[in-house]
């Protein structure tokens, strides 16, 4: 009786040998049936049939788990189970190197989309603004959430790497944003930035909302605390303002010379000259803000309107801030506005004369005594 040749098996009453089938092989001699072909080992492939050792190692991006009969197999179609597979293309989410028995996982932080990775650098970082949890992705798993970024490589959702106050971060974020000027956040890991409120601005240094200064007004989403002053002629001693209706007009006698004024009684109409409601300059430059005092006037500093020079007293010229002096003795001046202390001028006026006879005037004197 002839032995059975390596390679091959001869059931009982066989002529001759039959040889191992493709994908299988047999060192040994005297096997008697197909299944004691021996399945062609993990990372090898075993071509054609008749083999008494494998025939190599399989290519670089496919897997021979087993009975791989080439070393580039198609994929094995006896099952749908891609676990369950045999032999085939390297999957997605997974690299083969040469001779590879079971495709290598990428790992978490990387993923794989196609067919026939060769080797780990075929597993790619995971996509800036998404996340690779686990192992073996095909595609990421999603997107970094509201208040996080995922510069690449993440392996979660809610990586370290959070927005900051005064910063957001949508969902699916690469990397932290700024809050644009006129909109802030109160706490880390935003989505979103809020409208500054009005009556607010928001201190970059602090990273706090402030109330509106004073001099100023803040209508929402004031980017700046001196954004929007108060105009000239007007003024604002409070905060928290909103409006520029909140900013009032300077009352007579006083100056409201610059933008963002909020003491209205800083500056006030220089001497010698009155200042009417809304003035910008201490001189006025036109009567629209008010004048000089004529003579019988005059204007101590801070005056709204030209005052008369006041009863025994005269005013002689323009621009006076105090009376010029006292009326002479042996004449009088009334209370209207005297011009000179000897007063032929003010007759027809009557802002005062000579004193009459049967009266005394002493200096200073507004009405003759008997």
């Amino acid at each position: 009786m002839t032995v059975c040749t390596a390679g091959s098996y001869c059931p009982a009453s066989s002529n001759k040998p039959t040889p191992c089938p493709p994908g299988t092989f047999s060192a040994s001699t005297g096997l008697t049936q197909e299944s004691e072909c021996t399945a062609c080992t993990a990372g090898k492939y075993c071509e054609g049939s008749g083999n008494t050792a494998v025939t190599g190692d399989c290519m670089a991006g496919y897997y021979c788990q087993s009975y791989a009969f080439s070393s580039m197999p198609s994929d094995d179609t006896s099952t749908a189970v891609e676990a369950n597979k045999k032999f085939g293309p390297c999957w997605t989410g997974h690299y083969c190197p040469t001779g590879t028995g079971t495709p290598t996982v990428c790992v978490a932080g990387t993923y794989n989309d196609a067919l026939m990775g060769k080797a780990s650098t075929d597993c790619k970082p995971c996509t800036p603004g998404k996340y690779c949890a686990g192992t073996a992705n095909k595609v990421p798993d999603g997107d970094c959430d509201a208040g996080y970024y995922c510069p690449g490589s993440d392996t979660t959702n809610t990586p370290t790497t959070t927005c900051a106050i005064g910063e957001y971060c949508p969902a699916g974020s690469s990397l932290n944003q700024k809050c644009p000027p006129g909109y802030y956040t109160s706490a880390a890991q935003q989505g979103a930035c809020l409208d500054v409120p009005a009556g607010s601005y928001y201190d970059e240094s602090t990273k706090t909302l402030k109330s509106c200064l004073a001099g100023y007004y803040c209508p929402i989403n004031t980017q700046y605390s001196t954004q929007y002053p108060c105009p000239k002629g007007k003024y604002n001693k409070l905060t928290g303002k909103q409006a520029e209706t909140d900013c009032l007009t300077c009352p007579a006698g006083s100056v409201c010379e610059f933008s963002g004024t909020a003491d209205e009684t800083a500056t006030v109409c220089a001497a010698g000259f009155y200042c009417l409601a809304g003035s910008t300059y201490t001189i006025p430059e036109s009567s629209t803000y008010g004048g000089m005092c004529a003579p019988g006037q005059f204007c101590p500093a801070g005056s709204g309107t030209a005052g008369a020079c006041t009863g025994g007293k005269y005013c002689e010229t323009y621009i006076l801030g105090a009376e010029t002096g006292t009326c002479d003795a042996g004449y009088y001046c009334t209370a209207i506005g005297a011009k000179s202390k000897i007063i032929p001028a003010d007759f027809a006026s009557n802002r005062g004369a000579i004193c009459p006879i049967g009266k005394y005037c002493v200096a200073g004197t507004t009405t003759p005594v008997d």
